[in-house]
């Protein structure tokens, strides 16, 4: 089950297809307001689960589910009562707001110290300063609160099974733990809200069994109670899993609405600066995951889509769109699109950034942007894999909602320069690498070898040549326009206030 989308899912034995899928959209949705905040209910994940779970193609098969595996959004600020009800909305994964307090932390401690202290410090995105804005804005909230949890898979766990923990590669995430990703930093925490450090949620691992199905909450899903509950990883480390790259040296590009490219490595102490996380492993201790991440992958295209084919339903809106990117050359005519509608974490962080088309002229169409926006994700894939320092011989396996475009993956491949492999199911691999978890949970081998390749997308090296002298003009752009982007942050501040009631 994974709880980011409400998306249930059953599988059979490893390597057997999905029996049920459903999806169910939150009654609150995503809560966007200016100045950065992102946020979502609680509440809404578990009703999504619920939603799912009652439908009649279900409940045939309810009665035979033998244990509930979890994988959700990871990096949430998500506070709860002594009694386990949310005291506010969750602060997501890319909520930006806190800026002042990250720069606040920073200079108290210094940047350099957090960075190779936690391994992960990604300032306004790092959870102690969203602690520190609910401190100070919201001071009420932080007195009332037992629980703190981490990811989205984290309450639906509590709702099922009454634990209130998160998962090592979730809390690796949150520039909360020490920098060998096995304890909390309490020092650091401490310092600044040692009040915070009782409410941390106890760790497991992804592999291991977290509880049992609670009566109440098997009467509202029509399950067995009493079956096993595994909490699983984070999306980044079920993905992984799931993907067949928790082995060491193999390499995947996730592209959902935001993404990353991954591969898990030998761990060390080296603090992940430079626009890299380093994440534990789900279930290796001598393994762990680097990553490097784009806060948006296929929200440009989605942008894209609601701005110029509003008048089209939404596969019809992608198809037209992959259309028009495909009747337009490689380079676009010499247009860029820099993806960065919200900000960026990777291979810069910068939450002032924004997304901008470089190089528009006369001649420019309908189709040269749409061209452009698939070339700028690319790009900033490339970004990605050049971060993590990959080895430029090996094929790249691709998973996500973004394979379903076939020219976005041959452009994928002659940017990046490498072969691109799109597994099978590859909007599944969260669900299958949770299910590879809990197989491991109880007892049996996860088999990553399992995972396999539907299709290829193999590297053009004439498109190639051209696709790197527009890289090297794209890697400029984030240097030069980063005085700017700091200035259109503070007029767009003025121009909020000055559009404020009173």
């Amino acid at each position: 089950m994974e709880s980011e989308h409400g998306r249930e899912t059953r599988q059979e034995a490893l390597g057997g297809g999905i029996v049920f899928q459903a999806e169910s959209g939150y009654e609150h949705g995503s809560m966007s307001c200016p100045g950065g905040w992102e946020e979502q209910q609680a509440m809404d994940w578990w009703q999504a689960l619920k939603d799912c779970a009652r439908r009649p193609e279900f409940s045939q098969h309810g009665k035979s589910v033998t244990c509930v595996a979890l994988t959700g959004q990871m990096q949430n600020l998500i506070l709860l009562d002594k009694h386990g009800h949310a005291l506010r909305n969750a602060i997501l994964y890319n909520d930006t707001r806190a800026s002042e307090e990250a720069r606040f932390v920073e200079e108290e401690y210094g940047r350099e110290a957090l960075v190779r202290e936690t391994g992960n410090w990604k300032g306004a995105c790092s959870l102690l300063p969203k602690l520190l804005w609910v401190s100070k804005h919201e001071r009420e909230v932080v007195d009332q609160t037992a629980t703190i949890l981490l990811g989205a898979h984290d309450f639906v766990t509590l709702k099922l099974c009454g634990e209130g923990v998160s998962d090592f590669v979730t809390a690796s995430t949150t520039g909360l733990l020490t920098d060998d990703h096995q304890e909390f930093h309490v020092d650091l925490i401490s310092r600044f809200l040692a009040s915070a450090v009782p409410c941390l949620p106890k760790l497991v691992h992804g592999n291991e069994r977290t509880g049992s199905l609670s009566p109440a909450a098997a009467e509202e899903l029509g399950l067995v109670a009493g079956i096993p509950v595994v909490h699983g990883s984070g999306d980044a480390g079920s993905t992984t899993i799931g993907a067949g790259a928790g082995v060491l040296g193999r390499s995947y590009m996730y592209m959902g609405t935001s993404g990353w490219i991954a591969c898990s490595k030998e761990r060390t102490r080296r603090g992940g600066g430079a626009g890299l996380f380093h994440l534990a492993h789900p279930c290796e201790p001598k393994l762990m995951i680097s990553a490097a991440s784009c806060m948006q992958a296929g929200a440009n295209l989605e942008w894209l889509r609601r701005n110029f084919f509003a008048g089209h339903s939404k596969d019809e809106a992608y198809l037209l769109m992959e259309q028009a990117g495909a009747s337009v050359g490689p380079g676009a005519n010499g247009l860029i699109f820099c993806p960065w509608l919200a900000g960026e974490r990777s291979p810069f962080t910068d939450e002032n950034a924004r997304a901008c088309f470089i190089g528009i002229s006369p001649s420019t169409t309908t189709a040269h942007l749409c061209r452009a926006v698939m070339e700028g994700v690319c790009y900033s894939y490339k970004s990605l894999s050049d971060t993590l320092e990959l080895d430029d011989e090996r094929s790249v396996r691709a998973v996500g909602g973004g394979t379903r475009s076939r020219l976005l993956m041959q452009i994928m491949a002659d940017v990046l320069g490498r072969d691109v492999e799109v597994v099978a199911d590859p909007q599944q691999v969260g669900t299958r690498g949770a299910a590879m978890l809990a197989r491991s949970a109880m007892g049996k081998t996860m088999e990553e070898e399992c995972t396999e390749v539907a299709d290829t997308f193999t590297c053009d090296h004439g498109r190639k040549k051209v696709y790197q002298e527009m890289y090297a003009c794209y890697n400029q752009i984030y240097r030069q326009m980063q005085p700017v982007f700091a200035s259109l942050a503070s007029a767009r501040r003025a121009c909020a206030n000055a559009n404020s009631p009173g």
